[in-house]
């Protein structure tokens, strides 16, 4: 529930719980003005209990108690008080009276104003406090009697540091959730983070939430409202690759992206890093990344490297003659005479032209075999012609 812009004529701007039990919870209670209590005013005998809530920028106009008055008893968990003001009096974000109590778990107080003392909070009454943050607040953070229980606190802002060391100076967002929050700042040595008390973070009415209803670290959770959760880093599948040779292979791969919890990048490392030779079978990329206040993120992936497969031999190149070179011609058989019609004087048929070298090294002259035939032809001629078997 959301009320906001009323005014009250004297007590209890947003709402005035003079007697029964009342139950604000996932409800901002904003804008608000009246005498006193300007977001909540909450009578003697009356029960106020505040959980998972925002209460801010309510005005008490001439007296006491800008967020919250109250005479009776009052119990605040996981709650924000910011940006009231008491302009008349005391206790910007809270005043309790002489006979109230109040208890206040795991809640931000911070951005308030008071015109005379306890900008966060004024305790005439009775004041229990666990991992609580007041701090921020203009007229001191608290005033009055002192708390009686200081469990795991931060009050004010420790030595050396400032408040943007301890809550994001962007004040009351969006941060997820019914309500606004304020995000503590995610730097080194925050005293908000981790240092909780854990039974009170895990116990009713805790119950292991902050107010956004974002799980609460078990051990080592964190004071006031908002529990600061680990960074997000992307996932990878799994990735296969050829071996480049018997060793493995050498694989690249792009590292996956990370933010921290407010949205800002963060740097990412893999072991074994991208570009490693890996050897054949399946290694397992583990990536880490690591937000400002130490809190960290991993996801890791498989890389099979394939079994190594040799490249099949290329077949040899047949022999090259040379681009001058010749086959040697083939012998051709013997003439032989053939028979003939005429007497029986055979013919002799001439060989193939065949080069005959003149000597060692060089080339021939195709003449000489065709004169040698025409020789032969013609003494088997003449010999038939004498032939004693023709003389009569």
């Amino acid at each position: 529930s959301t009320i906001s812009g009323n005014t009250g004529s004297n007590f209890g701007g947003g709402i005035v719980n003079s007697f029964g039990t009342l139950t604000v919870s996932n409800s901002t209670i904003s804008g608000n003005m009246a005498i006193n209590g300007g977001g909540i005013g909450s009578g003697l005998g009356a029960t106020l209990t505040v959980t998972n809530s925002t209460i801010s920028g309510n005005t008490a106009t001439g007296g006491s108690g800008g967020g919250i008055f109250s005479n009776g008893t009052v119990a605040v968990t996981n709650a924000t008080i910011s940006g009231n003001t008491a302009t008349g009096s005391f206790g910007g974000g809270l005043f309790i009276n002489t006979t109230a109590v109040l208890t206040v778990t795991n809640s931000t107080i911070s951005g308030n104003t008071a015109s005379s003392t306890g900008g966060g909070i004024f305790n005439d009454g009775t004041l229990q406090a666990s991992n609580t943050i007041v701090a921020g607040n203009g007229g001191s953070d608290v005033s009055g009697a002192p708390l009686a229980t200081d469990l795991s606190n931060l009050i004010g802002v420790p030595g050396g540091l400032t408040l943007a060391d301890i809550l994001d100076p962007a004040g009351l967002a969006d941060n997820g959730g019914p309500t606004e929050t304020i995000a503590l700042a995610l730097v080194a040595g925050n005293p908000a983070i981790d240092t909780g008390d854990d039974p009170a973070c895990t116990a009713a009415p805790v119950s292991g939430l902050d107010q956004r209803g974002l799980p609460r670290d078990t051990v080592g959770c964190d004071i006031g409202a908002y529990e600061a959760q680990d960074p997000t880093i992307a996932s990878v599948g799994p990735i296969s690759v050829p071996a480049d040779d018997p060793t493995g292979a050498t694989v690249t791969y792009t590292a996956p992206a990370a933010t921290d919890e407010q949205g800002n990048s963060l740097a990412v490392g893999c072991t074994p890093p991208s570009g490693s030779l890996l050897p054949i079978g399946t290694t397992t990329v583990v990536c880490t990344a690591t937000d400002g206040a130490g809190h960290v993120a991993s996801t890791s992936f498989d890389v099979t490297v394939e079994p190594y497969v040799a490249p099949s031999p290329s077949p040899s190149p047949s022999p090259s003659l040379g681009p001058s070179a010749e086959p040697s011609p083939s012998p051709s058989p013997s003439p032989s005479p053939s028979p003939s019609g005429d007497g029986g004087v055979g013919t002799l048929t001439p060989p193939p032209t065949e080069t005959v070298g003149t000597g060692p090294g060089e080339g021939g002259s195709p003449l000489l075999p065709a004169l040698l035939v025409l020789l032969a032809t013609g003494l088997l001629a003449s010999t038939a012609r004498w032939s004693p078997l023709r003389r009569r």
